[in-house]
């Protein structure tokens, strides 16, 4: 299965994906942003809890489908007597639905926009409880 890679999601989450088998998760790191831009709901993404510099063949994961998917801005300032700061931040909301778990077979192409790869699906399941 050909998909993108959301990497350095934190562990909690990912654990949390697989107890529940929906998360909404928020993602800040530009990286991750710019992977998810281009994908839409109904479309599989990969999720891993390592770095992006980690990504390669025989990474394991968790394969998600995206149910909703809400990009905003949220501008901050920031005022003392002798300062002023402002700034916006690009934050992408995802809901996403357990869809199974992975292993990266393949790197097929990493670039700014993201890193695709081909997965193989693990039959294995996890229960909690």
């Amino acid at each position: 299965m050909k998909m993108k890679v959301l990497s350095g999601i934190a562990q909690p989450v990912l654990d949390e994906l697989l107890q529940d088998g929906t998360r909404t998760i928020e993602l800040r790191s530009a990286n991750n942003i710019m992977t998810i831009l281009d994908q839409k709901p109904g479309d599989h993404i990969f999720l891993s809890n390592k770095k992006r510099d980690d990504i390669n063949k025989g990474t394991n994961g968790i394969i998600a489908k995206i149910q909703n998917k809400k990009i905003s801005m949220h501008h901050i300032s920031y005022t003392t007597d002798s300062i002023y700061e402002e700034k916006e931040l690009t934050i992408v909301r995802i809901k996403t639905q357990t869809a199974g778990l992975g292993t990266i077979n393949k790197i097929i192409k990493q670039t700014p926009h993201g890193i695709t790869t081909e997965i193989t699906e693990r039959t294995e399941r996890y229960s909690a409880g």
